[in-house]
């Protein structure tokens, strides 16, 4: 009964998706169900369908919240919809011969997740369930399972513990051993066991610490209001690195808005550093670059990114009005470059049918030039492009951030000595 190929994501909010009243299986109501997460296990799913405005608005709910909906489209035996948690996933469903309606969800990855709804006045059960069914719907059918002693339970995800600022603690990790720490900061509310599998290929080898910024996972809430800067970042990350007795030289890596957080970190603190390196991360003057090729598109994409972030936790939402202050002023000050190695990796990736100007080829070029030309104004700076299905390459290709962290750590070996 269990797949061996399930897949289920989590988002923080849901906007609602407008449908035509010509529907005909997607029809009004609360259609119950089941699908199954990653670790094999059942998850209750609502899809909740109602009328408003000679329209059909529909909402994706499970236990772990509100999912966005988009690219619905319904048929006389079934339907379609993109679920679109950070990545997109396309999920397809078909009525049986029961007037049950089986089906799957397919990630980036390939990965599918069987998903069972039942209409609205009808009720399934876990039983109900016809794998071959729902694989079917995208040409595949469900592996069997393996004759052999199960695999072992995935490595513990990292966890930190609390380093005490002084009133309020931050949570950090920290492995391995060595002269040099690697310091991970990541995107805009990540947490940071999204590092789990960096963290364990370079921990033999080195030092390498990652945190939840103020807020976030087990970490105390900043004291002080309003926007979370850049600057603000900065000054919490040097002060938890002194109060945990870790002394330079640092390494930092940054993805998305922590590419802004470490370049800061090297402008307010260049003795401390050792190099960098810039995973895909978020350049000051994208957004204008972007708006210029499509100000429609970019317009309404800022619009639904602002209406997740108000649903969002106060930290998050905190962390995103300073990355909006820099892309909103398009400079990043009068920033200073230390004289060692950085190096910025680019993720490239094919969007079939792009939503937004960001994902169409030309909005793609202006990231790789942007990165390109930020590796170019550094003292000894480095740009490569890796080809791979989204932006979080840490996670989706952590062989390239784990080689480029290699990297900067043999040419900063390779450098006369510096006073730290």
């Amino acid at each position: 009964m269990t797949p061996t190929r399930a897949f289920l994501c989590a988002a923080a909010a849901c906007l609602l998706f407008v449908l035509p009243l010509h529907a005909q299986a997607l029809r009004p109501g609360q259609w119950k169900g089941h699908m199954y997460s990653p670790a094999r296990q059942l998850v209750d799913v609502t899809l909740t369908v109602q009328t408003a405005r000679d329209a059909l608005e529909a909402t994706l709910t499970t236990a772990l919240g509100e999912f966005t909906l988009s690219g619905v489209e319904d048929g006389s035996n079934g339907f379609s919809f993109v679920w679109n948690p950070g990545f997109e996933m396309e999920c397809r469903l078909l009525e049986d011969d029961a007037g049950r309606y089986q089906g799957a969800c397919k990630d980036y990855r390939g990965r599918i997740g069987p998903v069972l709804l039942a209409p609205p006045g009808r009720a399934v059960t876990p039983d109900d369930f016809d794998l071959d069914a729902a694989f079917a719907v995208w040409g595949a059918r469900p592996e069997p399972e393996p004759e052999a002693p199960p695999p072992a339970p995935p490595p513990a995800p990292p966890v930190g513990a609390p380093v005490d600022l002084g009133g309020r603690t931050l949570s950090m990790y920290e492995a391995g051993s060595g002269p040099v720490t690697v310091v991970f900061e990541s995107d805009v509310g990540d947490l940071l066991e999204g590092w789990a599998e960096v963290l364990r290929a370079l921990a033999p080898d080195v030092r390498v610490v990652a945190y939840d910024r103020a807020g976030l996972g087990a970490s105390d809430p900043a004291g002080t209001r309003g926007a979370r800067t850049p600057d603000a970042i900065a000054e919490d990350l040097h002060a938890m690195l002194e109060q945990a007795g870790l002394a330079p030289p640092f390494v930092l890596v940054g993805h998305g808005a922590g590419g802004l957080y470490v370049r800061r970190f090297a402008e307010r603190y260049p003795g401390t550093v050792a190099g960098l390196v810039l995973v895909d991360p978020i350049h000051e003057a994208e957004a204008q670059r972007l708006r210029a090729l499509d100000a429609g598109s970019y317009a309404a994409y800022r619009q639904g990114q602002e209406a997740l972030h108000r649903l969002a936790p106060p930290a998050v939402q905190r962390e995103h009005e300073g990355v909006r202050a820099v892309l909103d002023a398009g400079t990043f000050g009068g920033e200073a470059r230390p004289a060692v190695p950085l190096v910025v990796l680019t993720a490239r990736r094919t969007v079939e049918a792009p939503r937004w100007v960001g994902e169409t080829a030309q909005g793609q070029e202006v990231r790789r030039a942007l990165h390109a030309a930020l590796a170019e104004a550094w003292p000894r700076g480095a740009h490569r492009v890796v080809d791979a299905p989204g932006s979080y390459l840490h996670q989706v290709a952590p062989e390239a951030v784990i080689e480029a962290v290699r990297q900067v750590l043999e040419t900063a070996a390779a450098t006369p000595a510096r006073n730290y």
